[in-house]
This record gives C-alpha cells, structure tokens and sequence, in this order.
C-alpha cells in the first residue's frame, strides 16, 4: 500500500476528466505541477496484498476509482487570486458539496452526481503553502473515500470528512424561490443536529444564526423583504449546505 502513495507522486498519464474540462491552462503550464493516475494504476492496486485493517481500508476505498488528477503551485502570492478564479469556473452538472475556511486553509469540495451516484469529487484548495485542484473520477464512496485522501496530504485533502460530506449530500432546503412572507424548509438527518442554520442577504449583513434541534426545520424567511439570501449550515468552520434563495411576491 506504500508503494501506491509512492506512485501518487511519480506517475502519469492521460484521462478525460472535469481538469480537462475548466482546468487545462494550468495542467499545461510549466509552473504548476502535474500529476495524473488512471484506472490502470487503481486496478494493479487490487492484487497488492494488505498486511493492516489501515491498508485494507484504503484498498476498499480505491475500488470504484477510476484516476485522479493533481495540478498545484507553491506560489502563495497568486494562491487567493487563482484560488477566487477556479472556483468562478465550475459550472453544471458539479454542485459544491462543503467548504472549509479555517486559519490554515481554504478548500471548496464539489460533486458531480448523477442518478444518486457521485461520479466526479473535485477539490480546490488555497492553503499556506499555495493553491490546488484535485479531481478524483469513478464511482466514488464519499465515506470511503476519507481513508484516501488523509493519507495524499494533498493541497487540502487531509481535511476531508467522509462523515460531513454525507451530510452536505442529505441537507434538502425548500421552495425556491420562495414567497415572501413564508418560512422555508429544511429536511436534517440526525447527524447533522446541532450545526448552526445562518441566512445572509448578498451585502454579507448576516440575521441571527440559529442551532438546528429537528428533522423538519423551518427558515426564518418570513420578514424578509424581495430579494436573494444565502441560506448556509455550519459545523464549525466547514460549511455544509450554501444555496442562494429568491424570495418573490
């Protein structure tokens, strides 16, 4: 299992993935590193044998896995401004899953699911010793896959929880748009109770936060005047849930 995250470091070849999609100017550009591993790499992985529950663990997570792909630059002084405009470049079908915004580091994850099953994890990160992306493909356990991404300690995907990203997935906020004078709606699982529901108008004035305790829990949306709000769930400093909510008469 050594060898595998050895190789994350040397290895390369070629695979459409989202990279290729926004990504290719940086993957061509000198002053980034690159770094691609394909399906094959995965599938030579399934005939290592484990020696630890550890390394049992990260092989379950590889199967299903079909590459992953790394460009990153230790330059901290382009590191927010690259990091601000690689985010602006994701488009539909990826949807942000969570965010983390920390004193060390910010990371955006996004999905691309497609009939309940997340095909694409992508993550940007602006960390202390520069910006990144890193796109995995397959068919992705986002549970699993945790015990990956803690052992690469790539540009932000140590601070990656299975846990919250099973979460972010289950959080369901309805109407939207919204009429105004009525409440929203959000459907919670039991884990995430106890994680702070915030609303916020675009000017950034944030209205008091509220700790949700239910499953069924109502936004207060009603006093609001027409216009867009950012509804959000934190659990500490990782965002769980962002969605822009029209309320209209």
């Amino acid at each position: 299992m050594a060898l595998f995250l050895g190789l994350i470091g040397t290895a390369s070849f070629a695979q459409q993935n989202a990279m290729d999609r926004y990504f290719g100017q940086y993957a061509a550009n000198d002053d980034y590193s690159h770094v691609t591993i394909t399906g094959k790499m995965f599938e030579m992985m399934t005939h290592v044998e484990v020696q630890t529950e550890e390394e049992q663990e990260i092989k379950d997570a590889l199967e299903g896995i079909a590459g992953i792909e790394i460009v990153m630059s230790d330059s901290v002084e382009i590191a927010r401004a690259e990091y601000t405009k690689a985010i602006n470049l994701i488009k539909s079908p990826f949807e942000s899953l969570m965010t983390i915004d920390d004193k060390d580091a910010k990371v955006e994850f996004f999905i691309n699911e497609k009939n309940g099953v997340v095909t694409e994890l992508l993550i940007i990160g602006n960390i202390d010793e520069g910006f990144g992306i890193v796109d995995i493909w397959g068919n992705i356990d986002l549970k699993s896959i945790h015990n990956i991404t803690q052992k690469m300690e790539v540009m932000g995907m140590e601070k990656y929880d299975g846990d919250k990203a099973e979460i972010a997935r289950s959080l369901n906020f309805y109407p939207n748009p919204i009429t105004v004078g009525k409440d929203g709606n959000f459907d919670i699982t039991d884990a995430a109770l106890g994680t702070e529901l915030r609303v916020m108008d675009l000017n950034g004035r944030i209205l008091p936060s509220t700790t949700i305790t239910s499953n069924k829990m109502s936004v207060p949306l009603s006093k609001l005047s027409t216009g867009t709000y950012l509804v959000s769930i934190y659990d500490g400093d990782t965002r769980l849930f962002n969605e822009k909510v029209i309320v209209t008469r």
